[in-house]
């Protein structure tokens, strides 16, 4: 029987973490790390570590940050109307919460 060698990129059990995500606008969508979570208000069970939030809804500013998630959390975010010919501001903003 072969011995397998032991995984250097191993780190021990992942902690698992609750994360709320807020948004001011109605009918977002919510895509951590690639997967579709939904709209928000939402909350999610994440490892430990960072992770790429996108929060986006057709007409805004998208959102897009990497955050290190490393106690649970709410992530509370800001979305802008997209510059137009009038002028609208297209400045995204992030608030974190610790809990």
């Amino acid at each position: 029987m072969a011995i397998k060698a032991p995984d250097r990129n191993y780190s021990g059990p992942k902690k698992w973490l609750s994360v709320t995500i807020r948004s001011n606008v109605y009918d977002d969508g919510v895509v951590v790390d690639g997967v579709d979570y939904g709209k928000t208000p939402i909350d999610i069970m994440l490892p430990s570590g960072m992770h790429r939030f996108e929060i986006r809804k057709e007409g805004y500013q998208p959102y897009i940050r990497e955050l290190e998630v490393d106690q649970d959390q709410t992530i509370w975010t800001e979305l802008f109307k997209q510059k137009t010919s009038n002028g609208w501001q297209t400045t995204a903003m992030n608030k974190q919460i610790e809990n």
